[in-house]
C-alpha cells in the first residue's frame, strides 16, 4: 500500500514516484525521441505531417510540445501542461492523454522501423525484388536482382551481405531456373553464399561464447562448429578473399590459447591499417 511504502522509504521517494507519474521526463517514448539525431528529426516530421503515416493531429500536437519546450524537465514535461497545450480550457483526462502518447509513441516506432530498412539497403532492395516476385512481375524482378547484386558487390563482405546475397540467388533461381529445364543454374551461387553466411556467423558467434565462457564461465553448444573449422582449415587457401571469415577463425583459435593464430590476427591488423591509408592517400 501507499502508506507501507512511504514507510519503508520515507517522504522523499514518494515525492519521486508521483513526479515521475506526472511527468513524461522518463517515459518510453521521450527515451526513444531523444536518441534521434538533428537529420532524423527532419525526417520524421515529416513523416509526422504525412497523412499516410498518421492521421491524428493530437500525436503532431504532442511532437510539437516536446520541440518547443526550452528543456526537458519534471517541471517542462507535466503531463497536465502537455494536456493544457492540446485542450485548453478542458478538465485534464488521462486516459484520453495515454491514448494519444500511445499513438504518438507508435507513430515513431514505425518511423524508426522504416527508417533502419531504408539505411540497410541491401535489405531494402531484396523486399522489393519479393513484392516484384510474388506479384509475377518478373522482368522488373530481374532488374531489381542485378541493382541489388551490384550493391551487395559493394558492400562490406560480412554475414549480413552473404545473408542477402542468398536470397537474391534464391530468387533469381525461382524466376529463371525453373523456367527452362535445359539451361544451367544458379545453385552453386545459392550454396556459396549460405556456406559463406553460416560458416561467418558460426565463428563470430564462437568467438563470443569462448570470451565469455572465461568471465562467466558458461559452456554453450554450437552446432557444426567443428564442421566449419575443419572446413576452413582444409580449404584455407579458397578463403584467401574472405577476410573476415579468416578473421573470426584465428581469432576463435587465439582464445582457445592458441599462440600461432595470433600472429595472423596481427597481420590483419597491420593489413587493415594499410588498406585505410592508402584510402587516406
Amino acid at each position: 500500500s501507499l502508506n507501507f511504502i512511504f514507510l519503508q522509504n520515507g517522504p522523499d521517494f514518494i515525492q519521486i514516484v508521483l513526479m515521475t507519474e506526472k511527468t513524461l521526463l522518463h517515459s518510453k517514448l521521450l527515451e526513444l525521441y531523444r536518441v534521434l539525431d538533428k537529420a532524423e528529426r527532419r525526417a520524421f516530421k515529416k513523416w509526422l505531417y504525412s497523412p499516410l503515416h498518421n492521421e491524428h493531429e493530437g500525436v503532431q500536437q504532442i511532437f510539437h510540445f516536446l520541440d518547443t519546450r526550452q528543456g526537458w524537465t519534471a517541471t517542462t514535461l507535466q503531463r497536465k501542461r502537455l494536456w493544457d497545450a492540446l485542450h485548453p480550457g478542458r478538465p485534464y483526462d488521462d486516459a484520453r492523454l495515454r491514448y494519444l502518447l500511445s499513438l504518438s509513441l507508435e507513430v515513431l516506432t514505425d518511423f524508426v522501423g522504416y527508417q533502419t530498412a531504408v539505411q540497410q539497403s541491401l535489405g531494402w532492395q531484396n523486399h522489393t525484388v519479393r513484392y516484384l516476385a510474388e506479384h509475377k512481375l518478373h522482368k522488373l524482378a530481374k532488374k531489381e536482382i542485378k541493382k541489388a547484386q551490384r550493391l551487395a558487390h559493394n558492400h562490406y563482405p560480412n554475414a549480413e551481405r552473404y545473408f542477402h546475397q542468398f536470397e537474391l540467388e534464391q530468387w533469381q533461381f525461382e524466376l529463371e531456373g525453373t523456367q527452362v529445364r535445359d539451361r544451367a543454374t544458379n545453385i552453386d551461387a545459392i550454396a556459396h553464399n549460405a556456406a559463406l553466411f553460416f560458416m561467418q556467423t558460426t565463428l563470430r558467434y564462437a568467438c563470443i561464447a569462448s570470451s565469455q565462457n572465461h568471465i562467466k564461465n558458461t559452456a554453450y553448444t554450437l552446432p557444426m562448429l567443428e564442421a566449419v573449422l575443419t572446413q576452413v582449415h582444409t580449404q584455407y587457401h579458397s578463403y584467401q578473399d574472405q577476410l573476415l571469415l579468416l578473421f573470426y577463425y584465428h581469432a576463435y583459435y587465439t582464445l582457445q590459447g592458441m599462440a600461432s593464430h595470433y600472429e595472423h590476427l596481427l597481420d590483419f591488423r597491420q593489413n587493415a591499417r594499410q588498406r585505410k591509408s592508402n584510402r587516406c592517400s
